[in-house]
């Protein structure tokens, strides 16, 4: 009888001390996200043909810039049309 009070004694203390570390937290908000800058370059955000800047205006490229998770990545694609090596 014993035996079976320290068993069930110890199952007890274990379920107490592994209880809080098996629950789970709330993600933590994306930084980005609380940041006061974090939507600073969204006027870059879109679809662009480029040009050259001189009298001839040659088409340069086309350039997309999207945001992704959750606007807290700014990705930027660039597509060349091979002008003067560009």
């Amino acid at each position: 009888m014993k035996t079976r009070i320290k068993t069930t004694a110890i199952a007890a203390l274990l379920a107490l001390a592994t209880g809080p570390a098996l629950a789970q937290d709330a993600p933590p908000p994306n930084q980005c996200e609380i940041n006061e800058r974090f939507n600073d370059f969204d006027f870059w955000v879109g679809e662009w043909n480029v040009y050259s800047n001189d009298q001839e205006r040659k088409f340069q490229g086309a350039n997309s810039m999207t945001k992704h998770y959750n606007g807290c990545l700014s990705k930027e694609t660039w597509l060349s049309a091979g002008v003067n090596g560009g």
